[in-house]
């Protein structure tokens, strides 16, 4: 994989049917900074572009975790109203800076989101959330979006939890594998924890 700051070609492969191995090692990652955007003519391999939360991913947000999926791992296990959802949105739009929310695209397409909230008590300390849609998962996606989350937000530093139900066996799996360590139960859910991420030096 590399790195760049671009746009996609309009060659755009079948990713849904790409395989693990195939996806990641021909797919190049593109990191938003600005509305600034560069031409990546050479690229021919699946993008993966990661950015802050706008209101554009309002829908697609809400399409997200109301799914039966999402919502039977939550702690109310509650459907909630669009309004609900909207003023959800809007205080996770202001606080950006303390909370910050990035989205995942692929080849322009919305595929999920990784989301920090910093907890009050502890500094530098953060509570992660990671969603793919269910055509982007068992791809090695969820271990790249985590990484390149914290790459994009200079979050390698910081501590990390995750509140994972104690039957959610494919959550609990991925966080092991990424380093995080059973802590704490409380009723139906585990709390693993990370430390910071020690980078190679430049």
């Amino acid at each position: 994989m590399s790195k760049a700051l671009g746009k996609e070609p309009k060659w755009l492969p079948d990713i849904s049917a790409m395989n693990k191995t195939s996806l990641l090692c021909c797919m190049t990652i593109v990191y938003i900074l600005c509305e600034r955007k560069f031409h990546l003519k050479h690229l021919r391999g699946p993008i993966l572009k990661i950015r802050l939360l706008e209101y554009k991913d309002l829908e697609t947000i809400y399409s997200w975790r109301v799914e039966p999926e999402t919502i039977i791992w939550t702690k109310s296990k509650n459907k909630f109203s669009k309004a609900t959802h909207m003023e959800w949105f809007k205080d996770r739009l202001g606080s950006l800076k303390s909370n910050p929310m990035v989205i995942l695209e692929l080849n322009d397409l919305p595929i999920g989101y990784v989301r920090f909230d910093k907890q009050e008590q502890v500094n530098s300390l953060y509570e992660v959330s990671i969603f793919l849609d269910s055509n982007f998962q068992n791809k090695g996606l969820g271990s790249v979006a985590l990484s390149i989350s914290l790459d994009f937000l200079n979050l390698n530093s910081a501590l990390l939890l995750a509140r994972i139900h104690v039957d959610n066996k494919k959550s609990i799996t991925f966080f092991e594998k990424e380093g995080f360590f059973f802590s704490a139960k409380s009723e139906k859910f585990l709390t693993y924890t990370r430390g910071p991420v020690l980078l190679a030096p430049q």
